[in-house]
């Protein structure tokens, strides 16, 4: 019935959404990242976390994007470059082929970052928005018309805001978006035409038919620099590997790339308390990136392979889209 839903928490291999793992020739993802200068690397937010997180979670081939194609590889060698071509006026001949593309870690807000996104936007590609994108698009009724014309188009975008910038692309403050998460949720999605991912304690999914659910998953050790970034790619790796298969849900595209969603962030979550439970990570400071990534690529593997019972997989709260009435939802339920 529309107000029953499925376990949000993957119990093993039938609930997993692959029936195998994708051909890494068919699925590609592309991160949009800035020009390779010094200011690059002062940014918190890092393009090559995303990108890393997208490879944990099966994507083929995974390029940074930049102005140049050139970037600092030594550190990430399995990481490919691609050289953007701006001045195309086709989103496809200027990104280059992508089933999906992150844009907006350590994008920027200058005239070269909105070019960017302004083709990130009009591109075929699935899309997940984070950081200095959301930015754009809350600084830009224009942009803001191209991310809705998305969802028109029957395009998917994921979008993953903390509440400051959930704040401002609803213009409220943060104080009302933590007073009512799920509600904003459901507004932005439905105001984006996109699946959106409120960020924090309790992250909330939500997706434009109106549906939402609450992650349980994860804790104090993920609130770090570049664990936002690794959960983008997280969600962008899951959603290329769908793609790559021809995968299809029952009622439409966006329900698959929801259910994907919420495995991205309960994976991301999980992936946190795993390492929490770690005596070396008890008092859940200072935890890398990196270290987050391998977790996931962990923890998903054990997923894959059914290795994890129901209740290991915690317990979280959803509730499906309404069908009747404005107001007359069940409550949420319980998994």
């Amino acid at each position: 019935s529309a107000n029953s839903a499925s376990s949000s928490s993957p119990s093993g291999p039938r609930d997993f959404p692959f029936t195998r793992w994708p051909d890494a020739s068919r699925d590609e993802l592309t991160v949009l990242k800035i020009n390779s200068t010094f200011d690059e690397w002062i940014i918190v937010r890092d393009p090559a976390a995303a990108a890393l997180g997208a490879q944990a979670t099966g994507a083929g081939r995974i390029y940074l994007g930049s102005q140049d194609g050139l970037t600092d590889r030594t550190s990430h060698p399995e990481l490919m470059t691609r050289a953007l071509r701006l001045d195309e006026p086709d989103a496809q001949q200027a990104l280059g082929a992508a089933t999906v593309i992150v844009a907006g870690c350590g994008l920027g807000t200058d005239a070269q970052a909105q070019r960017k996104l302004m083709h990130a936007l009009a591109h075929r590609a699935a899309l997940v928005l984070d950081a200095d994108g959301l930015n754009i698009v809350a600084g830009d009724p224009a942009m803001l018309s191209l991310l809705q014309a998305r969802a028109v188009a029957g395009l998917t975008s994921v979008l993953t805001p903390h509440p400051l910038e959930a704040a401002r692309l609803l213009g409220i403050t943060t104080a009302e978006i933590q007073q009512d998460r799920r509600g904003v949720a459901v507004k932005l999605a439905a105001l984006t035409g996109s699946i959106v991912v409120i960020k924090g304690a309790g992250s909330v999914v939500a997706g434009p038919d109106g549906g939402w659910s609450i992650n349980r998953s994860g804790g104090p050790i993920l609130a770090v620099a570049g664990t936002g970034d690794v959960l983008a790619g997280t969600i962008a790796g899951l959603l290329a590997s769908s793609v790559s298969q021809g995968l299809k849900d029952a009622d439409s595209h966006v329900g698959l790339s929801a259910e994907l969603t919420r495995l991205g962030v309960w994976i991301h979550g999980d992936a946190g308390d795993s390492l929490a439970a770690q005596p070396e990570w008890s008092a859940s400071i200072g935890l890398p990136a990196a270290q987050l990534v391998q977790a996931i690529r962990i923890g998903l593997n054990r997923l894959a392979a059914g290795r994890f019972s129901a209740s290991a997989c915690g317990r979280s709260e959803r509730q499906a889209p309404d069908r009747g009435s404005p107001g007359s939802g069940s409550r949420p339920i319980r998994d």
